[in-house]
């Protein structure tokens, strides 16, 4: 099992690209280290209402996906972006 922090100068050049997921296309906009995890907008999903800091509607904002890329201990990725080949 490789160190998925090794894998971070390669995965921060997906910021600003498409990936596949979940059978459509999705803008990587943030890499969350911690994880690691990819923070997708897809625009095929429905917006939200998103709150104030007192929880009232104020407006509407794209729905995002949080992605854990290795959610298990082997170190394999994601089964959902299994199209970006190898990230090592």
């Amino acid at each position: 099992m490789s160190d998925p922090s090794n894998r971070l100068p390669a995965l921060r050049k997906l910021i600003g690209r498409e990936v596949p997921y979940l059978g459509q296309r999705c803008r990587v906009i943030e890499l969350l280290e911690h994880g690691p995890e990819l923070v997708l907008q897809c625009p095929n999903r429905p917006q939200v209402i998103q709150g104030d800091q007192f929880g009232g509607p104020r407006r509407r904002a794209p729905h995002l996906v949080t992605l854990a890329l290795y959610p298990g201990e082997d170190g394999v990725l994601h089964p959902d972006l299994g199209e970006l080949g190898d990230l090592s």
